[in-house]
């Protein structure tokens, strides 16, 4: 479990590239760091600092559109404090920083993930460190998917490639760091049950079910300390609790809303129901992902069913596959990425940019993110590919029998 100075001086021996690619991926995303523009979350983080330096600690009372976890309140003031002593650079320069060297330590998770794997660290920390969608997602956006993942990755670390005797041990502390980074970001309960119920050989369900419901319960404990009013409690149940997703122009969402915006289903918007049934498909979806021979795998394609079903895109969320894909690489990996870098190109340009160009590229991303899943979902899942040939077979026959 250790990651010394010693064997990170190794790596550096054995693959004299490493440097350069870190180097390299540094350098550009504390450049991007040092821009002056931010985007609207950016602004949320900002208050939070000068909230926490106000002792404002109940952030919900003073903030009523706040939709992020304490943990991040907390993060941002400490932030912020760092940024009050050097006070000549702007605050948005240290998250950016502070997302950057997240990415720095993700980058040694999968170093010696890949080598466990047999896998090319160089080409690993190609494809994810200095990957332009990894590098403006946080050297610009900034947001704390990265922080998630990284706990996620460590916890697979821990639990499945690090050195530690008692296996009981390994997985209380694998379970700490999934419910820290769901702490900081829970975005993911699909992935952090996958890998929670992966720690174990019999009664996967079960055991990982407990496993799940004491990181949902911790997770919710966070919030005692500001639940003592009535416009706190409004706060935390409608917009953090009940966050819908910052968009619903795109994906399965977004088609919904442009054929049928006013249809309802149980006195619920058609939109709406659909929310609730990815939710309650993303629960299922990773029992049919265990008893594989690749967790990693299998986290990628869980990732991607974010992706593809999920009710809501934004630019955030575009970095979910990312590290784990760089293990994965593949011709959709590289659709994505060039896809989602244009569409960041793009999105970045805040005025004089038609919204009907953005709406296009988020839908590409949509796409692009679709067909990438389903290719590994046929490589992780055996049923899918049998599926997969059917079709591509009954379809042979109709164009054969025309």
């Amino acid at each position: 479990m250790k990651l010394s100075i010693k064997p990170i001086s190794k790596w550096f021996l054995h693959y004299p590239s490493l440097p350069i690619i870190i180097l390299l991926g540094l350098a550009l995303r504390f450049f991007i760091a040092s821009t002056n523009s931010s985007n609207f979350d950016m602004h949320i983080f900002i208050l939070d600092s000068q909230f926490f330096h106000e002792g404002k600690w109940n952030i919900y009372f003073y903030n009523w559109n706040y939709v992020y976890s304490p943990a991040i309140f907390y993060i941002n003031g400490l932030l912020g404090m760092i940024q009050n002593i050097f006070s000549f650079l702007p605050y948005p320069f240290f998250q950016r920083v502070y997302i950057s060297l997240i990415d720095l330590l993700t980058l040694f998770i999968l170093i010696k993930i890949s080598k466990k794997n047999k896998i090319s660290p160089t080409r690993t920390a190609v494809f994810f460190f200095i990957n332009p969608v990894t590098i403006m997602l946080s050297g610009y956006h900034a947001q704390f998917e990265n922080n998630a993942i990284f706990f996620l990755l460590l916890a697979v670390w821990v639990n499945f490639y690090a050195n530690i005797r008692f296996a009981s041990y390994k997985k209380i502390v694998a379970w700490f760091f999934l419910t820290v980074g769901f702490i900081i970001k829970h975005i993911l309960p699909f992935q952090v049950f996958l890998i929670e119920a992966s720690m174990f050989k019999k009664h996967k369900l079960v055991k990982g079910g407990i496993l799940f419901t004491l990181t949902i319960l911790t997770f919710l404990s966070t919030f005692i300390p500001f639940y003592n009013n009535n416009e706190s409690k409004f706060v935390i149940n409608e917009y953090v609790l009940g966050y819908q997703g910052p968009a619903t122009i795109s994906g399965i969402t977004g088609i919904i809303r442009f054929f049928c915006v006013t249809c309802e289903i149980f006195d619920m918007r058609l939109y709406t129901l659909y929310r609730y049934i990815f939710m309650a498909g993303g629960m299922v979806f990773p029992i049919f992902l265990l008893n594989k021979k690749n967790l990693l795998h299998s986290l990628l394609v869980s990732f991607l069913f974010f992706l593809t079903f999920s009710s809501a895109h934004s630019a955030q969320y575009f970095v979910l596959p990312m590290a784990v894909g760089a293990l994965f690489p593949s011709r959709w990996y590289l659709a994505y990425t060039t896809i989602v870098t244009i569409f960041l190109l793009v999105f970045q340009v805040e005025i004089g940019t038609s919204i009907y160009i953005k709406v296009f590229l988020l839908n590409m991303v949509w796409v692009v993110a679709s067909c990438w899943f389903l290719t590994e979902l046929i490589k992780v899942y055996p049923p899918a590919g049998i599926i997969y040939k059917k079709i591509v077979l009954f379809v042979k026959r109709e164009k054969n029998h025309k």
